[in-house]
């Protein structure tokens, strides 16, 4: 299966501040690592995950870099680099979701369903969402 990782997927791995969260999403990462899953995630992802872990949960700047690194070194991770911003403030105009979310939801490619805990990706129909 390839799984599209959200934001609040890898805040609760590596903050474990949310304990049945950081079980669901602990389960995805394990089968990542044991090969049935391959991950993606995107650069707009790598950007809020920096940018909460330095803020909101106050990390030093040295354990943001470790842990976006470990990000990026994941077995078979893919970084989807690539954003339709036209398309996504289309969508932004005509619906309550946030930006980045969109930016986020029209990152994942056809046949990759996307782990996240934000209800908010329910509000967009086309893309699907792996349940966790």
């Amino acid at each position: 299966m390839k799984v599209f990782l959200d934001t609040n997927t890898f805040i609760r791995f590596f903050t474990e501040d949310s304990g049945d969260s950081f079980a669901k999403v602990a389960s995805i990462f394990e089968e990542i690592e044991g090969g049935t899953m391959r991950p993606y995630t995107s650069n707009v992802v790598l950007l809020e995950v920096g940018y909460v872990l330095s803020t909101f949960y106050k990390l030093e700047k040295p354990t943001t870099v470790e842990y976006l690194n470990k990000i990026t070194q994941m077995r078979n991770i893919t970084v989807v680099e690539k954003t339709d911003f036209k398309q996504a403030l289309k969508i932004y105009a005509e619906t309550n979701v946030k930006l980045a979310d969109i930016l986020i939801a029209l990152q994942v490619p056809k046949g990759v369903k996307l782990a996240t805990l934000d209800k908010e990706f329910n509000k967009l129909k086309f893309v699907e969402k792996l349940e966790i």
